[in-house]
Parts: structure tokens; sequence; C-alpha cells
């Protein structure tokens, strides 16, 4: 996780009635209480790379250090919502469609790219469906068709809690131009070895609002997403979670549901996961993905999706 909300792949590849859905991705974690236990210098043995001020143990009223680059923390639930400073962040998720006769269709990988601005602030190149590769025959209406541009900035942050707003301008399709703004609150609250992650988001459309009355396309509407995700610190290395919330139909974990039809078209996700640290620069992960078990009469089992995930830092 994924980010002025990702725009993951239309309904049409998993049903046959076109919805625009609309997720954010991805999902970093945040709050740290002494973490910097990847491959940064120690310090302890006159490494020129200092570990940064924990919290001692739980005061959930301190305020934390603030890591760098060299200590940032192995464990992914003590890491902070916002990158460090001067850090680059590549994720990559890749789609895999699982349903039932449409295995494989979609499939593309959404990068997005993050950079560091100061501590506080941290701006990103985002996708939606990035590249979807799968041709025409396999949900993609185009091999590249959006893009985004987002920005988060931290409003608190202590030992246990992690607030920031984000928010920007999303292309949600290139050709026809589909425009949002998206804006939205990253959450998270820490109790040692678990993290809960919160983070709401509200699409708002900037052209093509209303639908063409011979096709039923455009539409181009509010969009609420609440995506809700639980993940526990099994080792050092490995985080696993789950995932739910509110949202609507589309592959990936954070797509809206149109608010003018809400109640025909929210869902209820449940996805399974893990994220294993390579290193304090590297993640991979994969999470098995049910994009609608319960909610509006769209809710179906047989919609089922495969998200691996990989991470790199710089």
């Amino acid at each position: 996780m994924a980010r002025l909300s990702k725009l993951l792949f239309a309904a049409t590849a998993l049903v046959a009635v076109p919805l625009n859905a609309f997720a954010e991705g991805d999902d970093t974690a945040p709050a740290p209480d002494g973490g910097g236990t990847g491959d940064a210098p120690a310090g302890g043995d006159g490494a020129a790379a200092p570990a940064p001020a924990p919290d001692a143990g739980g005061g959930g009223g301190e305020m934390m250090g603030t890591y760098t680059k060299e200590t940032w923390p192995l464990a992914a639930v003590e890491r902070p919502i916002n990158i460090a400073k001067g850090m680059i962040e590549i994720r990559a998720d890749v789609f895999v469609n699982l349903s039932k006769d449409a295995v494989a269709k979609p499939f593309a990988i959404a990068p997005d790219i993050y950079y560091g601005v100061s501590d506080k602030l941290m701006v990103g190149l985002t996708h939606n469906t990035g590249l979807c590769l799968s041709g025409t025959d396999g949900g993609c209406g185009k091999v590249y068709n959006d893009v985004g541009f987002e920005g988060v900035f931290s409003l608190k942050r202590d030992a246990k809690m992690d607030l920031a707003a984000a928010g920007g301008l999303e292309l949600a399709s290139l050709d026809p131009m589909l425009a949002r703004l998206n804006v939205g609150v990253r959450f998270k609250y820490r109790a040692g070895k678990i993290g809960i992650y919160v983070d709401p988001n509200l699409g708002l459309g900037l052209n093509k609002r209303d639908s063409d009355p011979v096709t039923g396309l455009g539409g181009n509407k509010e969009a609420l997403s609440l995506p809700v995700k639980v993940g526990f610190q099994a080792t050092p290395k490995l985080m696993v979670h789950v995932r739910t919330g509110i949202a609507g139909l589309g592959i990936g974990p954070n797509a809206g549901a149109p608010l003018s039809h809400f109640g025909d078209l929210f869902v209820i996700p449940v996805g399974v996961g893990a994220l294993f640290a390579v290193s304090n620069k590297i993640d991979v992960g994969g999470e098995f993905f049910f994009p609608a078990v319960a909610g509006s009469d769209l809710a179906s089992t047989d919609l089922r999706a495969l998200i691996i995930t990989g991470n790199i830092r710089l």
C-alpha cells in the first residue's frame, strides 16, 4: 500500500456493469518506538548513523524521534506514514484478477513513486491501473491510461498515533479525460506489535460529471472509500494483516463507491496478506483479496484477486 486514491480496474473487468472504481494505495505503515532494525548501522560501535529517538517503551504522549534513510525501521508496524526527508520510495503493486472464468483478465502493474520533501511532507506520482498488460480481450482498454499527483502532510505523530492529511489531482482516465480531486486522511494507531490503519478518502469529480444518456458512460461524481487494515508484526521482518472497510467494486482494496448511488454500489471487501522486509530498504509481499464479500447486490464471493507488492527505498 497506495495516495491520491487509486482507481483500480473498472468493474467491467469483474462484472458486466461498468463502474468507476477508485482506490488509494497503498498503505504505508507509521509510528515507531525505536525500530531502526534494518541494515542500518546500529550506532553503538562508533557507526556514523545514530538511532532515532525512541519512545522508550510506550509513553503514548511523547513525540517520536525523526527517522532518516539510514535508520528507517525494519519492522513495518514501526514505520511512520511519511517517508524520511530526502528518501525516495518506489512502490509497485501487481494486480491479477482471479475471478471465475477471468483469470489474469485484467493483469496490471501499478507503480507509485514518493519523495520526502521534509519529515512532514512527501509528494508522489501515483497510478491506479498503471500498465495494463492483458490486452483488450483481457480487460484492458489501453496499455496506459491514468496518472495521479499526491501530497501527504503529517499533522500529528507520537509513539502511538500517526495522522496525516492527503490529497491531490487524479487523472482517472487520460482518454477520455476524467479528472478528480482527492481529499482524505491517513490514520494509524499502534499498540505494541499491532497497527490499525484507517484511510478514508473522498474523490470529487472535476469534469464529465453527467452520464451520457445513450452509453451510460461518465458520471464522474463524488466517490467514498473507507479502507481499514489491521497489521500484526509477527517477527521483526514479517507483518501479516487483514483488510476490510467500505468500498466500491474493484480489484484493489481501496476502490471508491459513488455517493449518488451509494446504497446500490457499495461493497465490503476482505483481504489477507503479508509484507516481508528483506531489509529496511526492500519489502516484498502479497495479498489474497475478495473485493466484494458483502454489501449491495454487486457483492459476490466469486470475485477475487491476487495483489503482489514490492517496495524499494533509496
